[in-house]
């Protein structure tokens, strides 16, 4: 399963982030969280973001990140309950593991 985020997180969006997020289908694994279209990610952003992976009992992938942002993920999230579950992929690995979901 893949979530494509478009669009800054931020404070304005916080709130809709939160209402647009979602649980993963029945026997979903991993989710794939695409973040190739988040140009920046704010305190109130980065919240909503640790709120839904705290959520989610899925494995999640994020993938294509702006290497800014995947720094500032890795940093946030290192040491915290996340850090099993949440790993970082290139763009070769995000499409052959949304190949293995979405055969599944």
């Amino acid at each position: 399963l893949e979530l494509v985020v478009r669009g800054p997180l931020f404070f304005g969006t916080a709130e809709k982030l939160r209402n647009v997020f979602f649980e993963p289908e029945d026997g979903a694994r991993t989710l794939v969280l695409n973040l190739e279209d988040v140009p920046l990610i704010d305190a109130t952003g980065l919240l909503a973001l640790r709120v839904f992976l705290d959520e989610t009992a899925a494995r999640v992938i994020i993938v294509r990140a702006e290497p800014s942002i995947e720094r500032l993920l890795r940093r946030k999230l290192a040491h915290t309950a996340l850090e099993g579950r949440v790993s970082f992929a290139g763009e070769a690995a995000a499409r052959s593991c949304v190949s293995c979901t979405e055969s599944k």
